[in-house]
């Protein structure tokens, strides 16, 4: 049903319609050209799609409104953990794995983001670890001597 409305949706949207679901709200494009001098001077073909817009009817809004808040239990702090520690689950993890990412050390030394991005620059300035992939996209993988890892790799 809502990849029916999905694709429903992308035709008239495609079309250049405004498209209103009843008790959700409005869906337009906008689009985008290079300046001119002159309106009339613009292109069709140097005019292109920017964002699909959303706008929510005031029952939604209304709605939504209603929302009672309360404190998470939860926080958003990493758990404090040692640096050995953190050697002791990083070397149970590469015993099951043989690369590691920055979710991978989010999730098993329970850290936020942050953190965990400060840890693994960390542990590779100690060589603990190594970025065997681009600096945007790092994939790490342990030293050798290291988390229970071979030196003769």
């Amino acid at each position: 049903m809502l990849d029916a409305l999905n694709r429903s949706l992308v035709g008239w949207l495609k079309d250049g319609w405004r498209v209103h679901i009843d008790g959700i709200g409005y869906f337009d494009v906008s689009l985008t050209a290079p300046e001119t001098r002159n309106p009339k001077d613009t292109k069709a073909s140097s005019v292109k799609f920017k964002n699909v817009n959303f706008r929510a009817d005031k029952e939604l809004r209304y709605r939504v409104a209603e929302l009672k808040a309360e404190r998470s239990k939860a926080g958003s702090h990493s758990a404090h953990l040692s640096e050995i520690e953190i050697d002791m689950k990083l070397t149970e993890f590469f015993s099951e794995n043989s690369i590691l990412v920055r979710r991978d050390i989010e999730k098993i030394c329970q850290m936020t983001r942050v953190t965990a991005g400060r840890c693994l620059k960390r542990l590779q300035e100690e060589k603990k670890l190594k970025n065997i992939n681009t600096k945007q996209q790092p994939v790490y993988v342990p030293v050798p001597g290291h988390y229970r890892t071979s030196l003769e790799r």
